[in-house]
């Protein structure tokens, strides 16, 4: 019987596909398209490299954020994502290019820095709360909350890279 009270994965995906907006369900699946959209709550640099013309934009991105997160541009569930590292020896052109090649199109988007008493829980990946809402037009209605925590030694919180998710 409650069993039956949980969706699977599936059943989820089925249900989000009729109540969400495709062109907004579509928004939060392109990486770069969202943080353009919402970029005043982000507090961080972004941009989006998909082919070797980008490199001017990358190299400066590099000269102001050594250290940040590649994130290939459509993907889920934590998969191509990986802190990178800058320093005076590193090959900028070579490295986009060895990025380009691993997933195709990605954003390369400074870390975040998370609090201490949340990165106690694992301080190898960015723990995150996630706050599902449901919107009707008028009223946003918070659905369901969780903390994902990532896998010691991951990078990623994802559940299915071994994180755990907390209701």
């Amino acid at each position: 019987k409650e069993r039956l009270s949980f969706l699977s994965s599936a059943e989820r995906r089925k249900v989000l596909s009729c109540i969400n907006d495709e062109e907004a369900s579509n928004l939060f699946h392109d990486k770069h398209a969202c943080y353009l959209k919402f970029q005043k709550y982000f507090r961080r640099e972004q941009i989006c490299v998909c082919s070797n013309n980008d490199f001017a934009e990358f190299r400066k991105f590099c000269g102001k954020v050594p250290v940040f997160v590649k994130k290939p541009l459509v993907a889920q569930k934590g998969k191509g994502v990986a802190p990178i590292y800058i320093d005076d020896t590193t090959d900028l052109k070579a490295l986009m290019e060895m990025l380009l090649n691993e997933n195709g199109p990605f954003v390369a988007e400074e870390m975040i820095k998370t609090h201490e008493s949340i990165n106690a829980l694992n301080p190898d990946s960015v723990n995150t709360v996630r706050v599902e809402t449901f919107f009707d037009g008028r009223t946003a209605t918070i659905a369901n909350a969780f903390l994902r925590v990532g896998k010691a030694g991951h990078f990623v919180d994802n559940g299915s890279a071994g994180g755990i998710i907390v209701p």
